[in-house]
């Protein structure tokens, strides 16, 4: 849970590192730690991340003023001109901070000497209490859910109602404790009118705790109106605090000033961000079209070189490929489709050029003859053409009224190229033995 230090701060005129200052650590509606020590004894010894200051009740005057619905950047101007009339000196001289317009029109605004609190400010600062708010003191003050509580601080009377608004008096401290001031009593009275409870925060003096509602004129009692049980004196640094406070941009210390570096680097950070993003993109873009060429590369060299089983590594799949045939000076296999067919050109006999169909595939060639208008058969496998096959190494099959044929093999294995038993060396031409010879690097 977070904790907040708290402190009560005495007049800003009197402020003073070694100034001796209540406080209290809290952390959520508990005070977890609370005393009076100086300043710098204070940050030592309750070191806390956030510290809000409440203002002494003589140093910041709270005042309700009507605002009409205008934008946020002519509230201040209107803020000014509306607290002007109740302004001593000159407006210029003080450090002014409005709460937000109520729907009433109705919004609450406090000013004090920009001197002193710029002053105060950075005496915090400079002893490492990183103060965020500077709250007037009434502000401070616990909110009731009903009714109104008071205080009684250094002869000011504060008040604070259900809806967070505050109120300071300042009372004579030239005057009995015991007596009720006159001034006060109507105060109260005024303050009260339309109350139903109120309630009264430790320390009490003499003539708070005898005063009852219209003192002065007991026929304008006013009707309905409870005393509630005094609160605890620990009360008085658990109040919600407001949005709001004296604790102007242009004010702020310059040790609790952010780095001026530190907006050139959020922005170069958002840049590196973007870039990086951006890099990514564009190589998942590279990558993706990166995979479509090996696609396409795959598949040309499937269409190629039909025979390999797996294509893993196109390029260098198709180069070995490539070399192979490099290297073999240009021969081909003998069940390849071209040697076959020159091959079974030799064994066809004589007057046999009526062919109908020709299919190969699987390293066989199958031939189909169509019949001649004497109705001789020239599907039929005769003596002299198995014995010419059996010359040319090949073997010769009737499959379906068709020759099938096939390197012949004892072995079953495919017939080499270049033997006696029917393969065709191709040999290169000059010109294509220069070009060769160009791209290995050999001698021409």
């Amino acid at each position: 849970m977070k904790t907040t230090l708290r402190l009560m701060l005495p007049r800003l005129a009197e402020l003073q590192p070694e100034t001796e200052t209540d406080f209290a650590l809290t952390e959520g509606q508990r005070v977890v730690r609370q005393g009076r020590l100086p300043l710098a004894a204070i940050a030592a010894a309750v070191p806390a991340g956030d510290a809000v200051a409440l203002l002494h009740p003589a140093d910041a005057i709270l005042a309700e003023i009507a605002l009409p619905p205008l934008p946020a950047h002519q509230l201040d101007a209107a803020v000014v001109n509306a607290i002007e009339p109740l302004v001593l000196g000159d407006v210029e001289t003080l450090a002014v901070a409005c709460g937000p317009r109520a729907a009433d029109g109705r919004a609450v605004v406090a000013w004090t000497e920009r001197a002193w609190l710029a002053r105060g400010w950075n005496l915090l600062a400079d002893a490492g209490l990183p103060v965020r708010q500077l709250i007037p003191a009434a502000l401070g003050l616990p909110q009731p859910q009903r009714g109104v509580i008071l205080a009684w601080r250094d002869h000011y009377l504060l008040a604070r109602d259900a809806a967070g608004r505050g109120a300071v008096l300042a009372l004579d401290p030239l005057a009995d404790d015991a007596v009720t001031d006159p001034a006060a009593a109507v105060w109260l009275d005024t303050l009260l009118e339309s109350a139903d409870e109120y309630a009264i925060l430790p320390p009490v003096p003499t003539w708070l705790q005898r005063w009852r509602p219209a003192d002065l004129d007991p026929a304008a009692a006013l009707s309905g109106l409870a005393r509630a049980p005094d609160l605890d004196p620990s009360a008085r640094w658990l109040g919600p605090l407001p949005a709001w406070s004296l604790a102007l941009p242009a004010l702020r210390p310059r040790r609790l000033q952010a780095s001026p570096w530190r907006r050139p680097l959020a922005w170069l950070g958002g840049a590196a961000a973007i870039w990086l993003l951006g890099l990514n993109v564009y190589a998942w873009q590279l990558q993706d079209e990166a995979q479509a060429i090996e696609r396409r590369m795959a598949a040309q060299v499937r269409d190629v070189f039909p025979q390999l089983p797996v294509i893993l590594d196109p390029l260098r799949q198709a180069t070995q490929q490539r070399d192979a045939l490099r290297n073999a000076g240009g021969q081909t296999d003998s069940q390849d489709f071209l040697p076959l067919a020159l091959a079974a050109a030799q064994l066809l006999p004589a007057g046999a050029q009526a062919i109908q169909t020709m299919d190969y595939q699987n390293g066989a060639l199958q031939l189909r003859f169509a019949a001649t208008a004497d109705g001789v058969n020239r599907n039929a496998l005769s003596a002299e053409v198995l014995s010419r096959a059996q010359q040319l190494g090949l073997q010769v099959d009737d499959v379906d009224g068709a020759w099938e044929i096939r390197p012949r093999d004892p072995d079953g294995a495919r017939t080499p190229a270049g033997r006696d038993g029917g393969g065709l060396s191709i040999q290169p031409g000059a010109q294509t033995t220069r070009d060769l010879n160009r791209l290995t690097g050999a001698p021409r």
